[in-house]
């Protein structure tokens, strides 16, 4: 059954998930699924784990075309940098800004 919550997130995102569980587990925090005794529910850490990872292709890959001459340590550090959870507060609360 499709609640008002999934709705209004697929709404807002302009986007219709074939997969509405999915959709559920990917915004289910690991502190409620604490709290439910025998749910078998899942969090959503596993795909936390896959969005870090692409994340880090992504910005690798951008990093590799604009910077050429730099080495693999220095294109690390740069990536590390750029893809960590401080950084990413403040480009998230920059974009929110910019939304208003």
């Amino acid at each position: 059954m499709v609640t008002a919550n999934q709705l209004n997130i697929e709404q807002k995102l302009g986007y219709q998930f074939r997969s509405r569980d999915l959709l559920d587990e990917a915004l289910r925090h690991s502190s409620y699924v604490n709290e439910q005794s025998d749910s078998g529910l899942r969090d959503n850490e596993r795909f936390e784990f896959l969005g870090d990872a692409v994340l880090n292709l992504i910005v690798g890959h951008i990093l590799m075309e604009r910077y050429p001459h730099l080495k693999e340590g220095d294109l690390s550090r740069t990536r590390a940098n750029l893809v960590n959870e401080t950084h990413l507060a403040i480009m998230a609360r920059w974009r929110f800004q910019s939304c208003l």
